[in-house]
């Protein structure tokens, strides 16, 4: 499209003036325009406003399909001429006398289709100088002036002016202009051009991680070229040093830092170490520590973690230790020491020379030998002597080999005579009383009694069963006052009468017989029988104890059985003379381990233990019955029952440990006795207890103390009978397998 020409604008600006006369002197009101789009053709032709109040002069419309001639209608700037007669294209021009205009010539031509009219010529109005136009062979090119114009072909309309580009485009054959173009006019598109050729805009792509880069190219913009940023996407560029999220270890390997929006932040103080980009590690390197074995150390890695146990060093008889921050020591081993300059611990303790310490030499006094014990230096007397007087500055002072007074230890007196001989008591009054050899059951005659001439036994003589007597003195053999049908177990002697107790067994059931015979033999008068008790379910008697009070015989029986598995036991009473038995004592829970007579009281000693898991028990009976059950904790198994008329003893066979209780008090002063060595007591007579002891047979006071053996190393039974009388202690010893037996005396 080829400019508008001066004139053009001239025309157009005057007809535009005249449209805003028209309006003011019509009153129309239309004073605001609601369109800008403007169609605007050559001389002569109409002036549209497209929105707006549209002024036609009377004059022909340039343009129609037959030119028409009208007079122009009236303006303030002139009026349209009413001559001018043009041919142009397909269309015959209309003639029209010219207005104010003054010589305006135009040649019009005709032309189809947009070709350039010639001829047709109009008289100016008031302005002069009218130029020719060329017309242009462009679709919908501006009409000529004075002529009727072409179709309308939209282009582009450059301002002479300021050069401004506009569009242009058509709408029922009129031609409007669009906004002004900022970059230019499109010709060919009749638009404008979008951007400046060969500028870039640069923006950030929407994850702000890539650029996005659009060029223009020939006036438009070209589709945007998206470009991967290293890190970050900002203000329209790459930039950063970080990916966003990402961690790193700052330079002092302690330090973490975390990427924000591109650039590196301090995040963390790593407790150990920043590495691989996160905190790490269990130590602070260049740290130690013991090592868990306790014998090494261990030094932190530059990693943070704990490097391999080195071990602390250590000398002959060292004990490693390490403590605080791996910091090695040494200790001695148990029993060694650093005695000398020489490495380690050359020196064990223990020693006569190194005791407790370094040069602790142990001595010892006369007659003793020194040596080093767990509390340090001390001394043995020698064998033959003993430190009788306990004190330790003259020694072992005292020859014990020797004397009589200190036999074999301090206070062993070698009693009724005796001498002392390689510290052994020896006995010259030990006499044997008795001697035989028998085939009754083992242990036969370890059951018997004294009076005042006679041991008594039971016995067995050429097959036949009975009892058996021999004078005390030794001065006669064994002979049998009695014969009885069955075995005899058991012997007591009462008032010049032997009672005994017999076993008797009919293949079905089991018990005994108690019975009496003068001592000098006679009749036998049957007293009562135990209750029997069938054979495969029979729990014999311990031991059957007999006591006596002038008229009574009191005994125990065991009416216990297997399938009980209780000692039920009771104590009965029967005339001497015989007659009916009655029961005194009838305990079904406990065993009557052992029983005393004293002053019309019984003294029963039970043991709880078998049923019902109790300590023993002390029960005091009347004679007649009725009881006070006394429970003294501590005790199991008592035996061996005896008392002085002023003191209860008794043995715990369990816990090998002697007894001793006051009759009047026996729950608040029953209490073990101490001795000096083992001691199981039999029998009391007055304030001296005989019983076992030592090697042999031997008696203590009955307060507790020391223990003075009485006989040498005869073999009595594990738990013997011993008898005493004024004089003389005497016991059972068992020799050669049992078979042989003798009993044997010695002096109190």
């Amino acid at each position: 499209m080829k400019d508008l020409s001066t004139f053009t604008r001239s025309r157009l600006l005057a007809q535009l003036l005249l449209v805003w006369l028209s309006v003011l002197l019509a009153g129309c009101g239309k004073a605001e325009r609601t369109n800008t789009d403007v169609s605007f053709h050559g001389a002569g032709a109409t002036l549209t406003e497209t929105g707006g109040n549209v002024v036609e002069p009377t004059g022909g419309r340039v343009g129609s399909t037959t030119g028409g001639t009208g007079t122009g209608g009236a303006s303030t700037s002139g009026s349209e001429p009413t001559g001018g007669t043009g041919t142009g294209g397909a269309s015959t021009g209309g003639t029209g006398t010219g207005g104010a205009s003054t010589g305006g010539t135009g040649t019009g031509g005709a032309s189809t289709g947009g070709s350039e009219p010639t001829g047709g010529t109009g008289t100016g109005g008031d302005e002069t100088g009218g130029a020719t136009g060329t017309g242009g062979n462009e679709t919908g090119g501006m009409p000529p002036t004075g002529g009727t114009g072409g179709t309308c072909t939209p282009g582009c309309y450059v301002d002479d002016l300021d050069g401004t580009e506009f569009p242009v485009f058509c709408e029922d054959g009129l031609e409007f202009l669009r906004e002004e173009c900022g970059y230019g006019c499109n010709p060919d598109l009749a638009e404008c051009y979008e951007c400046e050729d060969g500028t870039s805009v640069v923006e950030c792509a929407t994850e702000g991680e890539a650029t996005e880069t659009t060029t223009c190219i020939d006036g438009y913009w070209e589709a945007p070229v998206v470009e991967g940023c290293d890190y970050v996407c900002q203000g329209g560029g790459c930039a950063g040093s970080c990916k966003p999220g990402t961690t790193r270890c700052a330079g002092d390997d302690i330090t973490l830092q975390t990427c924000e929006v591109g650039e590196w932040e301090d995040t963390e103080a790593c407790s150990f170490v920043c590495q691989g980009g996160g905190c790490d590690g269990d130590c602070e390197p260049g740290s130690t520590r013991c090592a868990p074995s306790g014998t090494g150390t261990q030094e932190c890695g530059s990693n943070g973690f704990w490097g391999a146990e080195t071990a602390c060093p250590a000398a002959a008889h060292e004990t490693v230790t390490c403590s605080g921050a791996g910091v090695c020591g040494t200790s001695c081993a148990a029993g060694w020491n650093d005695c000398t300059s020489a490495a380690g611990c050359e020196t064990q303790f223990g020693s006569l020379s190194n005791c407790a310490g370094c040069g602790d030499v142990c001595t010892a006094p006369s007659h003793a030998s020194p040596f080093c014990g767990g509390s340090g230096c001390n001394w043995n007397c020698d064998t033959t002597w003993g430190n009788c007087d306990g004190n330790n500055s003259n020694g072992c002072e005292q020859d014990i080999w020797d004397d009589p007074d200190n036999c074999g230890g301090c206070g062993i007196v070698c009693l009724g005579g005796g001498s002392c001989t390689a510290g052994e008591c020896e006995y010259p009054d030990v006499e044997p009383v008795a001697e035989w050899t028998w085939g009754a059951p083992d242990g036969l005659n370890s059951e018997f009694d004294i009076d005042g001439t006679y041991i008594y036994s039971p016995c067995v003589i050429a097959d036949q069963p009975g009892i058996c007597r021999a004078p005390k003195d030794g001065s006669d053999t064994f002979e049998q006052v009695h014969a009885t049908s069955e075995y005899v177990r058991y012997v007591h002697i009462v008032e010049n009468n032997v009672v005994f107790a017999s076993e008797l067994n009919d293949g079905i059931y089991r018990y005994y017989e108690l019975a009496a015979v003068p001592c000098d033999g006679g009749t036998e008068r049957h007293l009562a029988y135990t209750t029997s008790v069938r054979v495969d379910d029979y729990l014999p008697m311990e031991r059957l104890l007999v006591q006596f009070d002038g008229t009574y015989v009191y005994f125990n029986e065991g009416r216990g059985s297997k399938s009980d598995l209780i000692y039920a036991e009771t104590i009965f009473r029967v005339p001497l003379a015989g007659g009916t038995r009655e029961a005194i004592v009838d305990e079904w829970d406990f065993d009557v381990a052992s029983f005393v007579l004293d002053n019309g009281k019984i003294h029963g000693l039970f043991n709880a233990s078998y049923s019902s898991g109790f300590d023993g028990a002390e029960m005091t009976y009347t004679a007649g019955g009725g009881s006070n059950e006394t429970w003294i904790a501590g005790f199991k198994d008592p035996i061996n029952a005896t008392t002085n008329g002023t003191y209860l003893f008794w043995f715990d066979d369990r816990n090998n440990e002697t007894w001793r209780a006051t009759l009047s008090n026996i729950q608040g002063t029953a209490a073990v006795l101490a001795f000096d060595t083992a001691f199981m007591p039999v029998v009391v007579d007055g304030s001296w207890l005989y019983g076992i002891g030592g090697e042999g047979i031997a008696k203590a006071s009955v307060n507790g103390g020391m223990i003075v053996s009485l006989s040498g190393a005869e073999n009595p039974q594990p738990r013997p009978v011993i008898k005493v009388d004024g004089s003389y202690v005497y016991w059972y010893d068992s020799t050669e397998g049992n078979t042989v037996g003798r009993f044997l005396r010695t002096p109190k």
